[in-house]
């Protein structure tokens, strides 16, 4: 392939144009299918703009290629990729499966770490093969490092029936560990390490210290990572390695041998590394590739400066266009580097009344891409620098100012709002900024941020005119909802700040949030009690002091704790008896017909011959496994199963086998629900299993109450308007 077709190719990928980039793709791979390097640079590319499953779609086409004719190597590359795109077509992964095993397979622990990696089974294609590549490192013949007690390590071997590797530690001491165990706990070693050459290679250790003593010492620093007293080294080498003896000759000769390297010196009875000069350290700023690589040097070199209390103008003049240019060189949109660069040359400039040309240029082109200068901004983790590049942002903005605060707003963190909101107060955009609140109260997972700074502020003379017409109830409320998506995957950042709301009511024995609930209205407190009682995302502790303040200011409400309500039981599962039947008869068709079929399956499939190669076989396993734990997860819910009665329910208020009729209250239109078991579920016919998240909000409450619940995916108010049974 000429490059010339290969450049066109990648710059078809950026530009995010499938059709004409799947023609030139088809006629690039069939002139010369061997350019897989090309043909993954590409699919990169394609990442990288959103079209990853396009990309493994694209990249599909060449697996009959190089399943022919490719090697291990490229194999793996290639299907990692596909199936990593393609994660629903199972048989790209058993693809990868194979080609890991042709590459791979000869090390004597790699069944046990392809097991254990899940890239047989549903973890994620790209954490299987992070995995896999973490737990090669502990294959029979590695040494490993057992931190608390059991010292250095050789793996020597694998228990394939407990699937546990097998390990001889110092002294030895034999011990078994499951795969995932040992890649938690240990920490591989090489070959070279002193300690290793003291536990498994004593001979090696000996003559090498008898050679070359300097070299001990220099890998005993290096490999312990920090400044070593002669105490130190001579508690770990004398007796075990030198001859008590022979100590005072043999130190002599090793301090001698090490003080002749560029890298070492003695402090005191310390044998450390020399420090870097502040010249190799520019230099280095110089040829880092990543904006991130620059910023680290950078900090070491000015905190150096620091600590030796010189200003050196000299030196910090030759770094101000190292670290303009520094902010020039790649840097993820959320990693602040080089916001930071920019932010540290700009207080150089301050210092020393340097010519801001340059400076002004790069500040200036971060902060027209909006978008990534708010990430970086928001990530800076220091109000000193937020500080500073706001006053900068203010500069550069002008006029626009307070218009382009407002976006920033929307994204900001908590932290940094407490910086913006005051200055958009004083510059007259209440208005402006009570519209994103309430925006955030409707739909809390769309500006997080502002929601858990609101919380924290309500009620601050400060921010009065902001947040007066929002009462304290309903904003811790849906403060620590905003991690609830039920149905969905829990987005971790939500859960995060869920979380770190209910750690800051329940600080200092929960005096905020007993604050709270004392000013409260008995119903008002029960509502909020309810709704706590609900939230999946916090933690059984955290839940139990929350729960706890009710009943310490409410007496009335501290019963609640001595029963379960139905709908909040999960040991059991309440339906009709016409679904509980219906739940047998599906049993019944699992362990009778289906399960029958997939145990033929697996007899025919392994009559085929070589298992390992055996995809039939293998998928039929599969199917075993999911339907197995399906019966076994059926036959716990039977179990557990009651049928809704007349028990349950409770007049004038909603219970399991409640059926409701309401209005939306924004839109006035009138809907009917039956709240019955999960296989009662019909959302055709309204009825809803009592455990899904628009049910639970309506449990409890009575006719004329307004119910706030998801629906479709927005937030909807309703109004009760009539609670009758949904049974006979």
């Amino acid at each position: 392939m000429a490059d010339s077709v290969a450049d066109e190719l990648l710059a078809l990928a950026r530009k995010s144009s499938p059709p004409a980039l799947e023609e030139k793709f088809l006629d690039a791979f069939t002139t010369d299918p061997g350019r897989l390097d090309v043909y993954l640079r590409m699919a990169e590319e394609m990442k990288a703009t959103g079209k990853k499953q396009q990309a493994g779609t694209l990249l599909a086409l060449t697996l009959d290629h190089y399943e022919k004719s490719g090697t291990p190597e490229q194999r793996v590359k290639l299907l990692a990729f596909v199936a990593a795109a393609l994660e629903k077509e199972r048989a790209h992964r058993q693809q990868l499966a194979r080609a890991l095993h042709d590459l791979h397979g000869s090390r004597p622990a790699f069944e046990l770490f392809l097991d254990a990696c899940g890239v047989k089974a549903e973890t994620p294609v790209d954490e299987a093969l992070a995995r896999l590549e973490r737990m090669l490192r502990y294959d029979v013949g590695s040494f490993v490092l057992h931190a608390s007690g059991w010292g250095v390590g050789l793996v020597d071997g694998v228990d394939p029936i407990a699937r546990e590797l097998l390990i001889q530690f110092e002294g030895g001491r034999r011990h078994s560990m499951p795969v995932q165990s040992a890649v938690e706990t240990l920490t591989p070693l090489p070959e070279d390490d002193w300690r290793v050459l003291k536990h498994f290679k004593g001979d090696e250790l000996r003559r090498m210290c008898e050679v070359d003593p300097g070299e001990v010492l220099v890998r005993m620093l290096q490999q312990f990572g920090r400044p070593v007293d002669v105490a130190t080294v001579r508690g770990n080498l004398e007796g075990a390695v030198i001859p008590a003896s022979q100590w005072s000759r043999w130190w002599a000769a090793a301090r001698k041998s090490a003080l002749t390297r560029p890298d070492v010196e003695m402090q005191g009875n310390r044998i450390v590394y020399r420090k870097v000069s502040a010249q190799d350290r520019v230099g280095a700023m110089r040829r880092a590739l990543t904006a991130r690589q620059v910023l680290d040097l950078a900090v070491a070199l000015l905190r150096s400066l620091n600590d030796r209390g010189t200003v050196d103008a000299a030196l910090k003049q030759e770094l101000f266009p190292v670290l303009c240019e520094g902010a020039a060189k790649h840097g993820a949109p959320d990693d602040p580097a080089p916001l930071e660069l920019l932010l540290i040359a700009d207080e150089i400039a301050e210092q020393l009344a340097l010519s801001r040309v340059v400076l002004d240029e790069r500040l200036a082109a971060e902060m027209r891409d909006e978008a990534t200068f708010f990430r970086r901004l928001s990530a800076l983790g220091s109000p000193r620098l937020e500080k500073q590049a706001l006053d900068l942002f203010r500069r550069f903005s002008g006029a626009q100012y307070a218009d382009r605060l407002l976006a920033l707003t929307r994204v900001a963190s908590a932290r940094l709002l407490d910086q913006i909101v005051p200055e958009l107060l004083d510059a007259g955009r209440a208005a402006d900024l009570q519209a994103l609140v309430v925006e955030a109260m409707r739909r809390p997972e769309f500006q997080p941020e502002l929601l858990v700074f609101a919380r924290r502020r309500a009620g601050q003379t400060r921010f009065a005119s902001l947040l007066g017409g929002f009462d304290s109830k309903s904003l811790v409320e849906r403060a620590l909802g905003m991690g609830e998506q039920q149905g969905r995957k829990v987005d971790p950042v939500l859960r995060g700040l869920q979380r770190q709301v209910a750690k800051e009511l329940t600080d200092g024995n929960a005096r905020e949030f007993r604050a709270l609930v004392k000013g409260l209205t008995l119903e008002n407190a029960r509502l909020l009690m309810r709704r706590i009682e609900m939230l999946r995302g916090l933690t059984d502790h955290t839940k139990l002091i929350l729960l706890s303040v009710f009943g310490e200011e409410h007496a009335e409400l501290a019963s609640r704790e001595e029963a379960t309500e139905a709908h909040l039981d999960e040991s059991v599962v309440y339906c009709t008896a016409a679904g509980i039947r219906r739940r047998n008869e599906e049993y019944e068709q699992l362990v009778n017909v289906e399960l029958p079929k997939i145990f033929a399956a697996i007899g025919k499939a392994a009559a085929f011959g070589d298992l390992s190669e055996n995809a039939e076989y293998t998928a039929a396993l599969d199917e075993r496994a999911r339907l197995t734990k399906k019966a076994e997860e059926m036959v716990d819910e039977l179990r557990r199963a009651k049928p809704i009665d007349a028990s349950l329910l409770e007049e004038g208020v909603v219970t399991i086998g409640s059926r409701v009729r309401v209005r939306d209250v924004t839109t006035g239109q009138e809907r009917r629900f039956a709240f019955l078991g999960p296989w009662d579920a019909d959302l055709e016919k309204g009825q809803l299993d009592y455990r899904a998240s628009l049910a639970r909000a309506f449990m409890g409450h009575g006719v004329g109450s307004t119910v706030r619940a998801e629906l479709g995916g927005r937030t909807t108010q309703f109004e009760i308007l009539e609670i009758r049974p949904a049974i006979e």
